[in-house]
């Protein structure tokens, strides 16, 4: 706590204000005059001191609000799967004190309700605290995650080849991943629960410290919260799918497929698509014998990763839910920003930490659903993301207007196409732009989508990290920037599809389209910096092997437009059609569809 005095050093604030800003505290200004809140500032407050439910509780509080009963109940089901997986090892107590202690974890058991069928299921988890783990020792292992448009490539190259999709979940995943050649590690389990696992299985008591009250276990599998759990599993369930005949991708480790199968992998979530329904059902049964319990579903209203996937025809339709989000928000708005979006007010207060921790919390939210199925508000998220250290009321007004917004058109959602060309092919079209020296610090803003027929299935919108000198400059380096994800999006669509994919980058800038086919730099960029000229001899070097083309594209057709600049009401409504965010059609799947489903699952049955 700081008591600020009159001729506080000077260079005392500015370690203090820098301090603030990187979010290492906060500031509360105390014992000073109540001004009453402006009623849009009410609205805002009211809207963001709302308290967040826990991700997870502990067992006081989950016995206090589901039930002691119910609590137990989860808590054994728990406990029993890593029994029978046979996770853990006890350590006699005489061993014990041969443990190298820098091997030794805590442990903590969390729940969560969630809705099923209308009923309250509590679900509980046994933690290990992979915090505590010797970063020298267990050394930081990261696993691969499908990227979410390599998932948007398989739902519309089903629909568009009537193929059948389903998603799978393998329950505990965590608990089948063996840790054999990895270095010892031990957890340690105290309390009720420890009192717990040895009443269900009595071998653990020749581990318990009743001194301690602590049972001390070798981990022969991984455990959630390790750090090395999520790697394992990726490297058990890959080597059961390559036994089982799948190869995984080049361009996306976590996409595998063999002849007429074809699936996502996203820690144990599966999205699976098929030529046949009864492959599924075979992969399935392969699954499930190996890790006991595999959750299966199938169409015709699928979700994956918070996105429910609907095949209308030969299109995608993708939603969140964003109830989680709006639920406390009145009124609606017509666009996500103002046109101000890039002005930023000097003379505005910053927000007490409690206002700051919250607003954070929704930007992040906001943030996974913009990457996905709503880009209409990505511009206006991104920059949102830059002020989460040090928000101000400026930046809340911001973000009310994006929550408005989201308000009065829930009911969008993200429609996809795949679109096959005469001779077999298909078009990745990039559309690349940037606004020109429109933030504070003269930098300009990139934008890009890429599309293979209709909609967006993959967006970007970014700051750029230098200072252009021209607007030509500033779409050469946005240019560069993004073609390098076509270029792999590219290959990795004919990886998944077998088919051709002709890469085509729109832009809407006549002097960036002289000086590709010219590759000689005039007016304004002509005393360009060195860095701009390797960027445009790298395009021209990669358009002579035949990578991508450059085609032009009028203004009021390019699509990443919106991705780089406010738009007002009316072409705002035009930019979410041309990106493929539209009202929900609502139709159903075509009966023939949805018969042959219903066939086939009743013959599996």
């Amino acid at each position: 706590q700081f008591k600020i005095i009159k001729n506080f050093p000077a260079e005392y604030l500015m370690i203090i204000k820098a301090l603030q800003e990187r979010g290492e505290f906060g500031l509360i200004e105390k014992n000073q005059p109540q001004i009453p809140p402006k009623p849009e500032m009410k609205t805002l407050v009211s809207l963001m001191d709302k308290k967040e439910n826990p991700n997870h509780l502990t067992f006081g509080q989950s016995a206090k609000k589901f039930g002691m009963d119910a609590t137990i109940s989860a808590m054994d089901e728990e406990l029993l799967n890593i029994i029978v997986k046979k996770v853990l090892k006890p350590v006699p107590l005489y061993l014990q004190h041969t443990i190298d202690k820098t091997s030794i974890i805590p442990s903590s058991i969390f729940f969560k309700g969630k809705e099923i069928d209308g009923k309250t299921q509590v679900k509980a988890r046994l933690v290990a605290g992979g915090h505590k783990q010797s970063r020298v020792i267990y050394e930081s292992k990261t696993s691969p995650t499908v990227k979410p448009h390599s998932i948007f490539v398989l739902a519309c190259y089903a629909a568009e080849f009537f193929w059948a999709i389903s998603t799978m979940d393998v329950k505990c995943a965590y608990l089948n991943a063996h840790r054999l050649g990895e270095k010892p590690l031990h957890i340690k389990i105290s309390g009720e629960i420890a009192k717990r696992l040895i009443k269900l299985d009595p071998s653990f008591k020749v581990a318990f410290d009743e001194k301690n009250n602590f049972i001390l276990s070798l981990m022969l599998k991984a455990l959630y919260g390790t750090i090395e759990a999520a790697n394992l599993w990726y490297g058990e369930i890959s080597e059961t799918l390559i036994e089982l005949g799948f190869k995984p991708c080049t361009y996306d480790a976590c996409i595998f497929q063999k002849k007429n199968i074809k699936l996502g992998l996203y820690v144990d979530d599966l999205f699976v698509i098929a030529k046949d329904q009864k492959l599924i059902f075979e992969l399935h049964d392969q699954l499930q014998a190996k890790y006991d319990s595999v959750k299966i579903s199938s169409e015709p209203e699928l979700k994956f990763l918070g996105m429910e996937f609907k095949i209308i025809e030969s299109m995608v339709s993708i939603k969140i839910d964003l109830s989680d989000v709006i639920k406390d928000v009145k009124g609606i708005s017509d666009t996500p920003t103002s046109m101000d979006l890039f002005h930023e007010k000097e003379e505005t207060k910053l927000l007490n930490y409690e206002l700051s921790s919250h607003f954070h919390s929704l930007v992040a939210k906001l943030l996974y659903i913009a990457k996905r199925t709503r880009p209409d508000i990505l511009l206006p998220v991104n920059i949102l993301c830059t002020k989460v250290k040090s928000p101000t009321e400026s930046d809340l007004k911001k973000l009310l207007k994006v929550l408005k917004y989201l308000n009065g058109t829930n009911n969008k959602v993200l429609l996809l196409k795949l679109a096959i060309n005469d001779d077999n092919s298909i078009n990745l079209d990039a559309y690349i732009d940037a606004a020109f020296s429109v933030h504070r610090d003269c930098k300009s803003h990139s934008g890009a989508c890429f599309t293979i027929g209709q909609g967006s299935i993959l967006h970007c919108s970014t700051k750029q990290g230098c200072v252009s000198k021209s607007s030509t400059e500033a779409e050469l380096i946005a240019y560069t920037d993004f073609i390098g994800e076509g270029v792999a999006l590219k290959h990795l669509i004919e990886e998944i599809t077998s088919l051709k994919v002709n890469l085509r980058v729109l832009q809407d800038n006549q002097s960036v389209m002289s000086i590709l086919k010219t590759g000689v730099l005039s007016g304004k960029s002509k005393h360009a910096s060195k860095h701009v000229r390797v960027r445009i001899a790298w395009i021209k070097e990669r358009t002579d092997d035949n990578e991508f083309v450059t085609i032009y594209c009028p203004t009021d057709l390019m699509i990443s437009d919106g991705l780089t600049k406010p738009k007002t009401a009316n072409s705002h409504v035009e930019y979410c059609d041309m990106i493929g965010v539209v009202p929900d059609p609502r139709s159903d799947p075509s009966k023939e569809r949805a018969e042959k489903n219903v066939q086939i699952g009743r013959a599996h049955v």
